[in-house]
Formats: structure tokens, sequence, C-alpha cells
């Protein structure tokens, strides 16, 4: 069964190297070619536009048209599709969160923001993925797959997801898509925008609001109680991105309201009703481009986030959350070009963070903080610059960044990269220092009698080779080594309350190579991600001492697409993802002891249809199915948390229009 799945994914290669051989037509399957998708600006990596084989870091790009046609409904669904190495696992209170190189990266290593405005929540750094981000919205999506926190900061150490949404002038959209599995919804998602401009003062706005469901099957609590999430996983989402410029400046404000169902508590089925967990943010930013002179630009910067992130009332447990955050974030940030190789980018920044507890009843778990106040407050300072030098035929990339909070201390993390190319091939070494900054709860939940929680720092290697075999395809393989020291690991009072303390190892290493091609009406790629964790990674991670697999993750993970263009009009789409077998513990025996689970082996395989431009290029719409080999999808305990495995969805059937002003 093993071979057949492996063989399956890579046959989806096979057809398009086949048919890529015929020369169907001169016209473009998307508007680059190969050589110029690999050659793209991109800034994700450096705050510098560089193209993408120059740049100093491994970074995917996922542009529009394929989004448009990948068949996925959100931010998730996209990046388990084209972003090779990332996972996804079950956190609690029916939370899924990401996984990047084998790595749970979902509490405060990894990055995300809209328009390079920061999303993750403040109270413990992390992100939420499932009917989160319509696609729609969405223009392009960049990666960095490694350190970022020498140009981010500190929830930034194992990657960087940037979400560029759509700019459109004088024009709009609207869309809709209706998704279904056997027995339930799957997606009843809405998007629409548009901008407008009058000389030099241009808006765009962004906005969808998203249905759906996490799964119709049953799941099975850590007690072994099985449950139906037929009628108890529903997830909506609110979304809404308004952007005005005017010559140097600008205005962004964003509203994400994402509220979940679930009767996954903390391990433990509740089944005397549904509870809806809400995470909602709002945040406004406004900077100024000063161009001071041909040389050197200037940007002030300030920005303001309110969140009330966990929000829960559950009377019958006598548990309630209704802590809020508020942040307020300031900087300036400096660009120096000396000619057109030496290029220096510098910046500094502060924040205020103040974790609110409101006054009135409160259970054990909302209790004052530990000396007795009512807020958590945390200020933070950093300062970083970077150089890139340009000499033929290596450019050379040197930066730091120190980082100083009351809370946690100083961190310096440096970074050094080497990267050159050519036309036929390009190559990078990097070695970076990266750290996470634990989010605002975190100095409250020290165990009594522990020392203060430092942050953890992690040590990478990577490097980077690209080919280009022929004239439409390029092959590109990255290897990684990374290690964190004194990892912040979760543990529990007798209560229940959640506790953190320094403890243990924690390191990744692996590739991940890649395959792309693109021809006048054909193209597509193949992706293999391969890791395991380091020999002294501790024990919370990991499926047991020196084991060579990480808790929840596969080692071995293949994704391919390809999407072929039929006619003027008509595209078909498919892709297919194989993950190799996972671990997990999800439950208990008879003495008590913990039960690890082995997950078979899954391919997943995807395909639609796409009618682009009709009614005079107004109207798209695509039809297809997901899941075709209806995969029992589980989204599994990336660390021992006493929580079984979370049920994703099986096969649907969707449709979608849209409709372009």
């Amino acid at each position: 069964m093993k071979h057949r799945k492996l063989l399956s994914t890579f046959l989806v290669l096979a057809f398009m190297q086949v048919n890529a051989q015929q020369d169907l037509s001169n016209e473009k399957i998307f508007s680059m070619s190969l050589e110029e998708l690999m050659n793209i600006e991109v800034s994700v990596a450096t705050k510098k536009s560089t193209s993408i084989r120059e740049t100093p870091g491994v970074v995917t790009i996922i542009q529009r048209e394929e989004i448009k046609n990948s068949g996925a409904h959100d931010l998730l669904g996209l990046l388990q599709l084209l972003a090779p190495g990332f996972e996804f696992g079950v956190d609690v209170e029916g939370v899924v969160g990401v996984g990047i190189r084998g790595v749970w990266a979902h509490e405060g290593k990894v990055l995300l923001m809209v328009n390079g405005m920061e999303m993750n929540e403040e109270m413990f750094a992390t992100t939420q993925f499932g009917n989160h981000f319509n696609i729609d919205n969405i223009e392009r999506i960049e990666i960095v797959r490694g350190p970022g926190s020498a140009i981010y900061g500190g929830y930034a150490s194992m990657g960087v997801i940037n979400i560029i949404t759509r700019s459109l002038d004088n024009s709009g959209y609207v869309a809709a898509t209706g998704s279904l599995m056997t027995e339930s919804l799957s997606h009843l998602n809405f998007a629409t925008g548009g901008g407008a401009s009058i000389e030099d003062f241009k808006i765009n706005v962004n906005a969808s609001y998203n249905i759906g469901n996490r799964s119709q099957d049953k799941i099975t609590d850590y007690a072994g109680n099985v449950n139906s999430m037929l009628d108890s996983s529903e997830i909506t989402s609110l979304f809404l991105d308004v952007t005005a410029k005017y010559n140097g400046l600008k205005f962004q404000g964003i509203i994400d309201n994402y509220e979940i169902n679930y009767i996954d508590l903390w391990g433990e089925n509740f089944t005397d009703y549904v509870i809806s967990g809400k995470f909602n943010t709002y945040m406004s930013s406004v900077e100024y481009v000063a161009n001071v002179s041909e040389w050197a630009t200037v940007t002030p910067w300030l920005q303001y986030k309110y969140q009330k992130p966990w929000n829960v009332e559950i009377p019958e447990q006598e548990y309630t959350n209704e802590k809020y955050i508020t942040k307020f974030s300031g900087g300036i940030n400096s660009d120096l070009n000396f000619g057109e190789n030496i290029f220096v980018t510098s910046g500094v920044s502060f924040y205020n963070q103040r974790l609110n507890q409101p006054s009135g009843n409160r259970s054990e778990f909302e209790s004052y903080f530990k000396d007795s106040s009512d807020y958590l407050e945390i200020t933070n300072v950093s300062v970083f610059s970077q150089g890139i030098l340009k000499l033929e035929p290596i450019n050379f990339t040197l930066g730091g960044r120190f980082n100083h909070s009351n809370a946690f201390g100083g961190s310096f993390v440096p970074r050094l990269g080497l990267t050159s190319a050519s036309e036929q091939w390009h190559a990078k070494l990097m070695v970076a220092q990266a750290f996470r900054i634990p989010g605002g709860i975190i100095p409250d939940r020290i165990p009594f009698g522990a020392d203060d929680i430092s942050p953890e720092k992690a040590t990478n290697f990577e490097t980077e080779f690209g080919l280009k075999v022929t004239q439409n395809s390029w092959i590109t393989l990255n290897a990684f080594y990374t290690f964190y020291n004194d990892v912040i690991v979760y543990g529990t009072t007798d209560s229940g309350i959640g506790t953190y303390v320094n403890k243990g190892k924690l390191g990744t290493s692996g590739f991940e190579a890649e395959y792309r091609l693109a021809f006048d009406r054909i193209k597509g790629g193949i992706s293999y991600a391969f890791h395991e964790p380091l020999h002294d990674t501790t024990y919370n991670f990991r499926v047991e001492k020196h084991s060579p697999y990480f808790l929840g993750f596969a080692k071995h993970k293949v994704n391919g697409y390809a999407s072929f263009k039929l006619s003027d009009c008509l595209w078909f789409n498919t892709s297919a993802r194989f993950l190799g077998k996972r671990y997990s513990f999800t439950g208990v025996d008879t003495m008590g002891a913990d039960l690890l689970t082995e997950q078979a082996e899954q391919f997943i395989l995807n395909a639609n249809i796409r009618f682009s431009g009709l009614a005079n290029k107004h109207i798209d719409l695509t039809a297809g199915v997901n899941n075709i080999t209806n995969e029992k999808v589980m989204f599994l305990a990336p660390y021992q948390s006493g929580h079984g495995p979370l049920p994703g969805q099986g096969i649907s059937f969707f449709a979608k229009v849209s409709f372009n002003l």
C-alpha cells in the first residue's frame, strides 16, 4: 500500500513531464516564464528587494494564479499543498497550529503577518488555522522557512508567513465558495474587495466572511470517550483590511475575528454543550516613507493592537477567560543605498504590551496575577541592522538584532549569508541565530521556586542549491540543521493551570527538494521534505528517547501539483499530498501510562476544473473535489499535551464563482 501511494504521487509528475514535451501553444499558462518566476524580487527575508535565487534565506512565494488553481479555501489548505516542510497539529480548545520542519512552531516560533502587520495573538504568541484567511483576499504569500529573528524579532525563530492582500486600482471583485462533505458543510465563504485612486491618493479594501466545519467525523478523547463533531465544530471568521496611501503616507487597519466551536476542551470531550472560543484582533498602523536623499530613506511607524484571544466561558467548569491585550508599538527604519552594490537597512523599535484581567467574578483560573495586580506589562526595545554587499560572483549579507525585554532580559542574534547566482544555477550558505520571546502571560505561569523564563535561542545552518535542468524546469535542494538550548516547556499544576520552564533541548535536521516546470500550457511542481529530531531533543517533542520521529509530524512528505490549460478559458488542476507515518500519544492504559499510537501513511488527491475569463473576462467558475480518496485526516498532538487526535475533513465537493469588476 505504501509503495502504491508513493508511486501515485510521483505519477502526477510523470504525467506532467510527458505532456510537457508537446508545444501546445505560444500562449503562456501564466504571465511569467519559469525563469521569470525564479527571479521574482522579494523582501520578506531581507527587507531589501532581491531575487528569490539571491536572497539569503529559503523562500517560497505562492502567487495569485497558483492560489486560484489550488482548490484550497483557506491559508491552511494553501500551506499544506504548496509550502514544503509545513504541517499542522492540534493544540487545545479546538485550535490547530503550525509545525515547520518537524518543530512545533505554534507557540511563538512562527510569525504570521498580513501586509507586514503582526497577527500572532499576544497571550501565548500562537496562530490559529482552519477556515481562516480567505484565499480570495490574497494576492500572494511570501514564506521564509527558517530563522527570521534578526529582521523580525522574537516570534520568527522558525519561520515567517507574510500574506499580501489584493491591491486593485479602480476595480473590484466578489467571490463565493460553497463546499460540502458527505454529511455537513465544509466551507461557505464570501469575499469582496476593491480599490480606487484619485491622483496621489489610493485606497484598497479586502473583506471576507467564512462559515465552515472542522470535521464531521467522530473524536476520541484521551480517556477513550467517543463523540461526533458533526454539529460541534463550526468555524466562522470575519476579516477586513483597509489600506490607504497618500504619497509616502500609509495607513492600514485590520479586523480579524475568529470563532471556533469545539467539544475537545483539554484532551477530554465536553458533552454538556458545544463550547465557543473566540480570537478577536483589531489593529491599525501608520507609517511615512521619507526620501531624504537619493541614497537614503527613513520610515517612522506606529502600530496599535487590541486583542481578546482564547476568549471562552464554561459555567459548568467554572472556567472563563476574558483577558484582553493592548499593544502599542513604534519605531524608525532606515534604508541606505551606497551605489548599486551596498545596501544597509537598520531600525530601532519598541513596544509596550499589557495583558489585562477584567474585574468582577473570577474562577480559580481567572485569579489575579501573581503580584495581586489585574494586569501584566511588558516593555521591549530592539535594534537591528543588516548590510548587503554585492561582489561578483558572491553577495554577502551580515546583520544582527539586539533585543531587551523587561520580563526576559536581553538577546543578541547575528546573521550571515553568502549567495551566488548565474543563469544556470544558484547557491546559498546561511548561518544565523534566532530567538523566541514568550507570550505575554508566560511570566505569570512560572512554577513556584523555578527560575525566571529566558528567551529560547536557536542556532541555524542552512544551505541551498538550485539548477536549471532545462529551459523550462528547475530543481532546488536545501538542507538545514537547527538546535535550541533551554527550550520553554509546557506543563500543568495539579489544578490544571499551565506552567512554563526552560528545560532541555530541541533540534531538527533534514532537507527539502523541489522540482518546478513551466511550459506554454502546463505548469507544476513536486516537492519532498524530510526531517528528524536531533539526538538530544527533549522527550516532550519526540516519540521516545533517540527516536527518529517528532511527535505528531511525518518525517517524509511529498507534494505534487499540476495545471493544464486545455483551452483559452479552461483549466484542469490536480494536486496530491503524501504523508508518511506519524506517531502521537492518544490515551492512557489501565495503569495510567501514555499510549503511543501510529498513524498510517496518507495519500490525499485533489482535482478541479476552472473556467477563466468568462463574460468578457469578468467571471471565473471553479468546481472540484478535495480529498478524493476520503482519507481520515487527523491533526495529531505534536507534544505531550494529554490531547487525542483532532479529526479533519474527508472528501468534499466544492464550487466557486468570482466576479471581477
